[in-house]
């Protein structure tokens, strides 16, 4: 039942942010020839440029708004009816708005990194070797052993504990009749702020320690701050659920 309520959420959120991603790409390929090509200058140039700058911004933009407008707008307003009806648990409900939210995420980077490296890169042949020089990267980390390995899964955890903070406060925000989203945004920043101030407390408290301690409490910081938000949603969700 995961899989097709995550194939759902794709299919939801397809429509808006997949031309924008199409558009990030395109404009990434007209924008190359205008730099390597003296012939192509002045307006063509300058057109090209604007518009490609403009793609980049609205994948970052609309890729944010769409995780945020499709979770609020399927658990908390009228589609949020039909949602709570299915025969489907709500950590189903959060796993698949959370996949298809960092599959997004990552395809934008991906699309993003793809036609930036295009636009200042050398030749076909450059670009199609990016994945040599990231797996250069990863084998250049790799014998830094348990160390570098806990660092790498503590940066895989950033995006969805990111994400299940967006969750978390816009859970929090429902809760009340009036100005939800006031209290979530609130919430979030007030969140956001109290975890930076942790955040360099323990990076003082640890920075005299060994790679491999401050790899470990790193990756359990994040975990903790993940599971936390997430656990906090789900309770909303399940105990304190306020449909508009």
């Amino acid at each position: 039942m995961l899989a097709k309520l995550v194939k759902y959420e794709f299919l939801a959120t397809s429509r808006l942010i997949f031309p924008a991603y199409i558009g990030a790409l395109l404009f990434g390929l007209i924008l190359r020839p205008a730099t390597s090509n003296a012939a192509f200058d002045g307006f063509f140039l300058n057109a090209s440029t604007f518009f490609f700058v403009v793609s980049i911004f609205a994948v970052v933009i609309l890729t944010f708004v769409i995780i945020v407008r499709r979770f609020s707008s399927s658990m908390f307003k009228d589609e949020g009816y039909l949602t709570h009806t299915l025969p489907v648990s709500v950590d189903a409900l959060i796993w698949a708005k959370l996949i298809a939210a960092i599959g997004w995420t990552l395809l934008g980077i991906v699309i993003i990194s793809f036609s930036t490296w295009f636009v200042t890169s050398g030749l076909w042949w450059n670009t199609l070797s990016l994945p040599h020089y990231v797996w250069q990267e990863i084998e250049h980390g790799l014998p830094y052993g348990l160390a570098g390995l806990l660092m790498f899964f503590s940066g895989l955890l950033f995006l969805p504990v990111g994400i299940l903070s967006l969750y978390c406060a816009l859970s929090i925000g429902q809760m009340v009749k009036r100005f939800k989203v006031l209290l979530a945004i609130v919430v979030f920043f007030s969140a956001s702020f109290v975890l930076s101030f942790v955040t360099e407390e323990l990076n003082f408290a640890i920075r005299h320690q060994s790679d491999l301690l401050i790899a470990g409490v790193v990756f359990l910081y994040y975990l903790l701050q993940g599971t936390l938000f997430y656990f906090a949603t789900r309770w909303v969700l399940r105990r304190r659920l306020n449909l508009e």
